[in-house]
């Protein structure tokens, strides 16, 4: 839920497991009863440190999933920490094509600074492949179905087969170029090659994957005239297509990043032609408090929304 919440619309008023909903957390009601709500917590790692300033949103991002408090800088010298989703990752991403993804609904540019002293890329991810290697979030569907599903524009098998068969014989050429190589070079050059291939062994770890996985056949789906711009359209393809890959079970760890503190835009479904996030600066105001009430419901329909993909 971005930018957090009006907490009286969203807390239950009272403990237990049989626990009435607030208003913004009704169109949830599907799930209560494998739902938690938990209160009083707060990641320290997210506070400003003695002599900081500004910068919040980017500090709270930062520290988010690597509970640790990223360095303040404008630069390419940033430092954060492994996060939670890339521990789970590693752990399990043996086992699948890919090991995670990371989406987004918004252009996530992790260039500049978007918050005072903090650069772009601390907002605009959550997760941490290292303390010093922000993972860039995708929002183009278009983008994200080629990457799961090879360039096809499509889930039909024969195309996966063909495709398969294309990588397959690229990596044997690569191959025998390689292995030419190998005894002529530097100790320097040696180790870049060995990076080179270890590229390309988990290139082949994902063919190899895809063509374990290949028998579960997937709903006839194109990629057809996908606009990259329309948020709330793209929610419901985001859902679509990961619920695709997961039962493929082409990945083991999955982020959805939904809306930043920068989101300009208002959601005319609702009637709200304000920016969610001066919203939330509400100052007790009940005209921004009912918007934002709005805002949060609608929130939780999207939520509900990647529940039931």
């Amino acid at each position: 839920m971005p930018n957090g919440v009006f907490m009286d619309n969203w807390t239950p008023p009272e403990g237990g497991s049989d626990f009435s909903l607030p208003s913004t957390m009704e169109p949830l009601a599907p799930f209560q009863d494998q739902m938690l709500v938990l209160t009083g917590l707060s990641n320290k790692m997210g506070d400003a440190w003695p002599g900081e300033g500004a910068g919040d949103h980017a500090r709270a991002a930062g520290a988010y999933l690597t509970g640790v408090h990223p360095k303040k800088t404008e630069g390419a010298d940033l430092q954060a920490g492994l996060s939670m989703d890339q521990i789970i990752a590693r752990q399990l991403g043996q086992h699948t094509q890919l090991t995670s993804l990371e989406l987004s609904l918004e252009s996530r540019e992790n260039v500049g600074a978007c918050d005072p002293g903090y650069a772009c890329a601390y907002a605009n991810t959550l997760c941490w492949s290292s303390a010093t290697t922000p993972l860039p979030m995708e929002n183009n569907p278009r983008v994200v179905f080629e990457r799961l599903f090879g360039g096809n524009e499509s889930t039909d098998p024969e195309a996966w087969r063909a495709r398969r068969e294309e990588d397959s014989s690229i990596l044997d050429a690569v191959g025998d170029k390689i292995a030419k190589l190998q005894g002529d070079l530097g100790h320097r050059d040696q180790l870049k090659l060995d990076e080179y291939l270890e590229s390309i062994r988990n290139a082949e770890r994902r063919i190899q994957m895809a063509e374990a996985q290949s028998e579960r056949e997937l709903p006839g789906f194109r990629t057809t005239c996908w606009c990259a711009s329309y948020i709330p359209g793209k929610m419901p393809r985001s859902c679509l297509i990961y619920s695709f890959s997961l039962f493929k079970q082409i990945y083991t760890c999955h982020y959805f990043y939904g809306w930043s503190r920068n989101q300009s835009a208002g959601i005319s479904e609702i009637g709200v032609p304000d920016a969610h996030h001066p919203l939330s600066h509400h100052g007790g105001s009940a005209e921004k408090i009912e918007k934002l009430i709005r805002v949060n419901g609608y929130h939780a329909e999207m939520l509900l929304t990647t529940w039931i993909a």
